[in-house]
């Protein structure tokens, strides 16, 4: 990441209460790309990324797991669960409503599974678990920040 203190990169840093050393901690994909970061490390996703009715989809495992949560995959219900502290958010494909913590929350958009992937409106998942998220919009980046 660009961290001059000119860059859209520090200031949104700053936003969120940061500073440079809130790069470790932070998820970057960038739409359409099958390479995603955390921090300065790169990782291969099955599948990139996508924007499907105006809400950027990212893959549920690899976003999750790097927020300190465990996923689990009910092939015959179609159903992932996700589990962190006191958090647990269950989902099924196509649904737009998830039980979270034994309550249904609504979403105005669907869990989807996409060549067998299954992928997640990142701004519901990450904000459920407690992290921040921002949209840059050139390239197509979301940044997702893991707090401590």
């Amino acid at each position: 990441m660009d961290l001059r203190s000119t860059t859209k990169t520090y200031q949104l840093l700053n936003k969120l209460g940061g500073d440079g050393s809130s790069q470790l901690k932070a998820q970057r994909l960038v739409i359409g790309s099958r390479t995603a970061y955390v921090g300065e490390s790169s990782f291969k996703l099955s599948e990139a990324p996508f924007i499907a009715s105006s809400r950027t989809y990212v893959p549920i495992r690899f976003v999750s797991e790097r927020l300190g949560s465990k996923v689990g995959w009910n092939q015959s219900k179609q159903e992932v669960t996700i589990s962190k502290d006191n958090a647990t958010i269950r989902w099924k494909v196509n649904e737009k409503k998830a039980n979270v913590n034994g309550k249904t929350v609504s979403f105005d958009a669907p869990l989807l599974l996409k060549k067998n992937s299954s992928f997640i409106p990142v701004r519901f998942v990450s904000e459920l678990l407690g992290s921040p998220v921002e949209y840059m919009a050139n390239p197509k980046t979301v940044i997702i920040f893991e707090q401590k």
